[in-house]
């Protein structure tokens, strides 16, 4: 018999004190039930949203450098978060006993962490509060193995990254809707200049700040004694590094000894505009790696070269940075951040615009999410009627609406489509050197159908910034929708080389694979993707899909229960009730398709919903009539779609079966052939095909098709389930015998 879990108060025994401040105290705790040694954060109730928000976030990072969250309660007036102990010093008590540190540990430390906040901004998470106090320096157990070279951790101490109670998504209505801190947060000493100025941080700021600590590592300080001030924030504000930081000949002496790559990467990281920072954490981990193969310079006199003060850093890749004017008065909060006092009343800033545009494409980012798409619509038409002017704004507006007609989630997707052409065209007449602007006109010519237009688009956008994950992503949509999947795969495969955990591209890998029959690559690629952005319902609903052909029911329900957790969304509903329905729980698959077809966009197309409803209403007793009602609407949901989109051969495949079962045989034939003949050599057109035909009462043809779906990849097992088609397989080949042995004379 199991052994009851206790409750978690009874589980832990409480240690020593390890640190306490304004959000709550750590403690050291003994695991009793599992024997191990843990820490628990004790977060007043007040604030236990934060609590919650905190262990939350921990326990999506996956990278060793963050701190492992084992469980998490609320009690009586507190939220309490256990765990993993860690045991060091602080990079900030290690300054304190060493000064400044050699130059490659100084480099391996902020390379881990780099890695590690890549994967942190890879998931949406920007830090925010990054400073010493906040990493920890761990001593390895003397009996660990050394972690492989690629991870260019040091075999004498591994940096983790202690804090996140301050990390806030960069969504901001994810922010928002966990309790995030405000977006003035964070440490004066470590902020960059936009955060000063109150802005909201960016992962452009986490890069900010990792190159002050990595500054005071290599010099041992900030460039002055004593507290951080308002002048020290002054010059941070006022200009570049080094302008402000080497304060004396041991400072410059000690700069002339480092490698030649380190100072023109600090320059890149510490300046004051954003655009000029490198392009994200993964860039600074490989620069990093590359100045640490670097010897250092010659010291002799004569021989060595102080830094430039200004050397240029990396060609600027972020999408819209507009400087902000110096203005107003500095005035310094109790919780020790910065801002600027803005007029009342006053004109937005550009660092405002700046703002709404990235939370506008942060909903844009979450465009399965109806609520989201309706909210950058919303936001970017209050931002156009404020800067009218504006080409991202107008550019990114178009976008909001194609998506939110693509959807079909608005109140009127016609009206959707035709504003999203207006102010596509007014982006590109306001800016046509802007790559969002032709990206949004590619946009609309897909919505529209056009799609050798469309790609001529994408192909201007991707010209004018190759980087853009967004621009490369949809650009790999539109070739695979049009059957052009090598030249898919060689566009992606570069993009994910520099992107490997960039949801989008990593969705349109997945659905390249899976075109191909590669269901292998297609669901490493889906869990991905998941993995890197866990509201992703699209790699959800194509994951579990999938799992499903393979008849493995299990890790499909898994995907899908885990996504619904995330976000209730109707598509996954959907898959529940196919999985279900797989199971043979019929009433239970009624349910999740109603659910499903509950939440279901008004002006989308329903069928598959109507499909799976009717399939699990004709198992049920007494619901023949509603399963009938079920299948017709399900077939002219298909006629619709296949009357506007007469090339799709997933609609021409839908209305074929959909006909079929509603007894519609000489429909049947002609839709499930078109859909062959519009995609020959795909194995699920074939495979419908031959479901088709067999419920018409043609067995010899879908015998042919059955075989040919299953050459091309389909699975067998789920050609299996359905009753029409079992018999037409081919008889397993029976195993080989072994050979008799010759009888001994």
């Amino acid at each position: 018999m199991t052994e009851p879990s206790p409750p978690p108060a009874s589980r832990y025994r409480l240690q020593d004190l390890l640190g306490q401040g304004g959000a709550g105290q750590v403690r050291a705790a003994w695991d009793t039930w599992l024997d191990r040694p843990v820490a628990i954060k004790t977060v007043p109730r007040q604030s236990g949203m934060d609590g919650w928000r905190e262990a939350r976030l921990t326990a999506r990072l996956r990278h060793p450098a963050f701190v492992a969250v084992h469980e998490a309660w609320d009690e009586g007036e507190q939220v309490h978060i256990v765990m993993e102990r860690v045991h060091g010093q602080t990079l900030k008590q290690w300054l304190a006993d060493h000064g400044a540190a050699p130059v490659a540990d100084a480099c391996d430390w902020m390379q881990q962490l780099a890695q590690a906040l890549a994967e942190a901004h890879a998931q949406g998470l920007v830090h925010g509060d990054l400073k010493p106090s906040n990493l920890m320096l761990e001593e390895p157990a003397t009996d660990s193995p050394t972690p492989p070279d690629a991870s260019r951790t040091s075999a004498r101490t591994r940096l983790r990254v202690l804090d996140l109670g301050i990390a806030r998504r960069i969504d901001p209505l994810a922010t928002q809707s966990q309790a995030a801190p405000g977006p003035y947060a964070g440490t004066l000493a470590y902020m960059a200049p936009e955060q000063l100025r109150g802005e909201a941080p960016t992962p452009a700021s986490d890069l900010y700040s990792l190159g002050l600590v990595l500054l005071q590592c290599l010099l041992g300080h900030l460039g002055e004694d004593g507290p951080p001030s308002l002048a020290q924030a002054w010059r941070r504000l006022q200009g570049d590094w080094p302008d402000w930081a080497l304060r004396d000949a041991q400072d410059r002496d000690r700069a002339q000894q480092w490698p030649a790559g380190l100072p023109p990467l600090l320059s890149a990281l510490l300046a004051a505009d954003p655009a000029r920072r490198p392009a994200g954490m993964a860039e600074v981990a490989q620069t990093l790696a590359q100045v640490m193969s670097q010897p250092a310079a010659d010291p002799r006199p004569g021989v060595a070269t102080a830094p430039p003060a200004r050397p240029p850093g990396p060609a600027p890749t972020r999408r819209w940075v507009w400087a902000a004017a110096l203005g107003g008065l500095l005035v310094l909060t109790a919780g020790g951040a910065l801002w600027w006092l803005r007029g009342q009343g006053a004109a937005p800033t550009a660092a405002q615009q700046l703002a709404d545009l990235q939370q506008a494409e942060a909903w844009i980012n979450e465009f399965d999410d109806a609520d989201a798409l309706d909210r950058a619509v919303s936001a970017l038409a209050r931002l156009t009627a404020q800067a009218p002017q504006s080409a991202p704004a107008a550019a990114l507006r178009s976008l909001a609406l194609s998506l939110r007609h693509w959807q079909r989630t608005g109140t009127d997707p016609a009206d959707d489509l035709r504003q999203a052409g207006q102010w596509a065209d007014k982006a590109l007449a306001l800016d046509n050197q802007l790559a969002r602007a032709h990206l949004a006109k590619a946009l609309l010519l897909n919505q529209q159908k056009r799609g050798d237009e469309a790609l001529a688009q994408f192909d201007q956008a991707r010209l004018l910034d190759p980087q853009d994950v967004l621009v490369v992503a949809w650009t790999a949509t539109q070739l695979n929708s049009m059957g052009r999947f090598d030249q898919a795969q060689a566009l992606l495969e570069p993009a994910l080389a520099a992107h490997p955990l960039a949801a989008p591209l990593l969705d349109e890998w997945g659905t390249l694979k899976f075109r191909r029959g590669d269901y292998a690559g297609a669901e490493a690629a889906y869990r991905q993707s998941l993995a890197a952005r866990p509201t992703d319902s699209v790699a959800a609903f194509s994951l579990s899909g999938m799992l499903m052909m393979q008849q493995r029911l299990d890790d499909a329900q898994s995907v899908l229960q885990q996504a619904l957790r995330v976000r209730p969304h109707y598509k996954l509903y959907q898959n529940l009730g196919s999985v279900l329905a797989l199971r043979e729980r019929w009433p239970e698959s009624a349910e999740a398709t109603r659910q499903a077809l509950a939440r279901w966009p008004r002006s989308y197309p329903n069928a598959d919903a109507q499909a799976n409803l009717a399939e699990a209403l004709m198992h049920l007793p007494g619901q023949e009539a509603e399963a009938r009602t079920a299948w017709s609407l399900a077939l002219d949901s298909a006629r619709k779609q296949t009357a506007d989109h007469p090339d799709n051969p997933g609609w021409a495949m839908r209305r074929g079966i959909y006909a079929a079962r509603a007894g519609q045989g000489a429909e049947a034939l002609e839709a499930s052939m078109r859909a062959v003949t519009l995609a020959p050599g795909d194995p699920e057109a074939l495979y419908y095909a031959a479901l088709s035909q067999s419920l018409v009462g043609t067995p010899a043809a879908a015998r042919q098709l059955l075989g040919q779906a299953l050459a091309k990849g389909f699975p067998a097992e789920m050609a299996a389930q359905e009753p029409t088609l079992k018999p037409l397989l081919p008889a397993p080949k029976p195993a080989p015998q072994a050979a008799a042995r010759p009888a001994r004379s």
